[in-house]
């Protein structure tokens, strides 16, 4: 009780050293909120749009498809009308979308890079990936539609050095190993 007394009377005797303590302590708590609450919806955005623009709520992979050294192993994908078919009575299911993720080489005639694609249901990846469109910075995301068409992400498309309209080859390697090639129009870049 004596220190709560000897506190109170020091804080009476310098009352602008008073002050300024309280407000400093009060602007500081406020930082720290502030920037708590400023880093929390940074990291909440960022989940949000990671899920709206690339994954999805849920992945349903192969057993050992992460844990294996091949990049993107196209013989661990999964039979999507067995996973379907298991997972089509869960309620609050909104869509579910089958993706190839794959990886080979671009190539026009003066240029060649290599990539890491994904292949997509359209309907069905923009009603579980919605902010997909929004990403788009030039020409249009593909439609149901559209055959034999591709978007690329804006570094894709410079190294390439092509345009929205333009023709690109796609070489990509197949389950079995064989070497699959097509020619892609450019149709927008995200």
């Amino acid at each position: 009780m004596k220190l709560l007394k000897i506190a109170t009377r020091n804080t009476k005797r310098n009352v602008r050293r008073t002050a300024i303590t309280v407000i400093t302590i009060v602007i500081g708590v406020f930082v720290i909120i502030f920037a708590g609450a400023l880093v929390k919806g940074f990291q909440n955005e960022t989940v949000v749009q990671i899920i709206e623009t690339r994954t999805g709520d849920i992945q349903i992979h192969k057993t050992g498809y992460r844990e294996t050294l091949d990049i993107l192993p196209l013989d661990l994908s999964i039979k999507f009308d067995d996973v379907l078919k298991s997972i089509s009575g869960i309620k609050g299911l909104k869509e579910t979308s089958g993706r190839i993720f794959f990886s080979g080489q671009m190539a026009t005639q003066e240029e060649s890079v290599m990539l890491q694609g994904k292949a997509i249901d359209v309907a069905k990846e923009l009603v579980i990936c919605p902010r997909l469109k929004d990403s788009m910075i030039l020409g249009e995301f593909l439609t149901p539609e559209d055959k034999n068409k591709i978007v690329l992400t804006k570094d894709s498309s410079e190294r390439l050095k092509i345009d929205v309209g333009d023709t690109i080859l796609l070489f990509a390697t197949s389950k079995e190993g064989a070497i699959n090639a097509t020619e892609l129009m450019l149709k927008g870049v995200f």
